[in-house]
């Protein structure tokens, strides 16, 4: 249980979760940046959502490899 604490705490750390939670955040947040940017709103719809699709799972991909290194061996 104490993986599955730290994985949702605020402060990740590089010890449960490794770098891929780490990375998985600045992935989101850099998302978010880009989704709501000058260029991103003059984009036509259909492109703008396949980017946000292609990044999601990405970002989902990474939070699933933090859980796996959180659950150890």
């Amino acid at each position: 249980m104490r993986g599955a604490v730290a994985l949702l705490s605020k402060e990740p750390t590089l010890l449960v979760g490794g770098v891929s939670l780490l990375r998985a955040r600045r992935e989101f947040r850099s998302l978010l940046e880009r989704m709501l940017g000058e260029e991103a709103l003059d984009l036509p719809l259909q492109t703008t959502e396949r980017c946000q699709t292609q990044k999601m799972k990405e970002i989902m991909r990474l939070m699933l490899q933090a859980h796996i290194n959180a659950r150890g061996s």
